[in-house]
């Protein structure tokens, strides 16, 4: 029987700490291999466990843990738990995990915030300057790389057809993958090569991210489509050197005629990363 997807956590938790009996860790590992939900959910808790265990992480109380994982176990039923099974509680709190103590806890904690916030821009690791524009990169980030940008145009056209579906389900990887092929039969496709920087991207692969949208052909017919893209990723990226590259771009393109499909967003980019650094 399927395992509801809000008490994945709890036996991952469970597993990696060493609690689970010889016989648990058995059924455990037979789960992991079969239930594409809970490998993916291992290997996100692993990734992010890894990360935070290099940080310095600041304590975090007693009653701030408990909020916090009230709001994680929320964000999990709404944004990973299939309809049928929204109902359902991981544990025996109905929340997905409990407060713990020492530094595990505190790991433990960081970990839901993080993830959280992975739930809601759907992106690996968002750090930044500031909550506020942070919180507004996000937003836009979601709205220009929140869907591929294209159709089949014919039934014929099944890697783009099984590129969307894999981008919507949200494994980028594979998404990237068919329209790469797709880009081999047909490198004209400007709708596939945006599709591809976006997979790619969002599959954690900037440096084909970036290098999709450095083609010459494709900054030459859709210039402000890739100056704009790029700035989103540059910045996204915190590397001093691609954010300064980024804040060139932004400033070259807010002086151009901006198109209404970018306007707005491009105003708001130079707000908080051009005026502000001026203040």
């Amino acid at each position: 029987m399927r395992q509801p997807a809000n008490d994945h956590l709890a036996r991952i938790d469970r597993f990696r700490s060493g609690q689970m009996s010889e016989k648990e860790s058995e059924a455990f590992l037979q789960d992991l291999a079969r239930d594409r939900e809970l490998a993916q959910e291992y290997n996100l808790v692993q990734d992010m466990e890894d990360f935070l265990s290099t940080k310095d992480l600041p304590p975090v109380k007693e009653e701030d843990a408990q909020r916090l994982n009230t709001l994680f176990d929320k964000l999990r039923r709404e944004r990973l738990t299939p309809p049928a099974e929204s109902g359902h509680g991981g544990g025996d709190d109905g929340h997905a995990t409990s407060p713990r103590t020492g530094r595990r806890q505190n790991l433990w904690v960081w970990m839901a915030v993080a993830a959280a916030v992975l739930l809601l821009v759907g992106v690996m690791w968002v750090s930044g300057d500031g909550q506020d524009s942070q919180k507004e990169l996000a937003v836009i980030l979601e709205k220009h790389f929140g869907k591929p940008g294209i159709r089949p145009r014919s039934d014929a056209d099944n890697m783009i057809k099984n590129g969307i579906e894999a981008f919507d389900r949200k494994d980028y990887r594979a998404a990237s993958n068919f329209f790469k092929q797709y880009t081999s039969i047909d490198p004209t496709n400007e709708k596939v090569q945006f599709a591809l920087a976006k997979s790619y991207f969002l599959a954690q692969d900037t440096p084909n991210a970036i290098a999709v949208l450095q083609d010459s052909t494709l900054q030459r017919d859709y210039p402000e489509r890739t100056r704009f893209y790029l700035i989103i990723i540059y910045f996204h990226t915190k590397d001093p050197t691609l954010m300064e590259t980024g804040k060139a771009l932004l400033v070259d393109l807010a002086a151009s005629e901006v198109s209404d499909s970018y306007k707005s967003d491009v105003e708001m980019l130079y707000r908080m990363f051009i005026e502000k650094r001026k203040d």
